[in-house]
């Protein structure tokens, strides 16, 4: 910028500057832990949950899901497919099934109904 004279600081940089060394200042804590964010995740999840709107509690509810995935805390069938063994002919077949909501049930390869 042209028209600050040479060596002058701006505030925005100088605000900038402390504002970094803040966050690594904390970064660098010790008592900063895993455990320590997590709480703090829990903490604030629970806050917006209780909240009176809609999108608070759905925001409540996903930093609470964030926190259990930080954890390591995962569900039955996490990474089980959710297509299960479908071959791409039983996809196909389903789709066309869906497509038209007039015809009959058939029955995979599997032997289980689809509608």
């Amino acid at each position: 910028m042209a028209f600050l004279r040479p060596g002058r600081v701006r505030f925005r940089d100088a605000y900038d500057d402390a504002k970094l060394d803040y966050f690594r200042d904390i970064g660098a804590s010790p008592r900063l832990t895993k455990d320590a964010i997590i709480g703090a995740i829990f903490k604030t999840g629970l806050k917006l949950i209780e909240s009176e709107d809609a999108t608070g509690r759905y925001r409540g509810c996903d930093a609470l899901l964030k926190a259990r995935k930080i954890r390591g805390w995962f569900g039955e069938g996490e990474d089980q497919s959710v297509l299960g063994t479908l071959s791409a002919a039983e996809l196909k077949e389903i789709k066309e099934e869906l497509a038209n909501p007039n015809s009959k049930p058939s029955a995979t390869a599997s032997g289980e109904l689809v509608n």
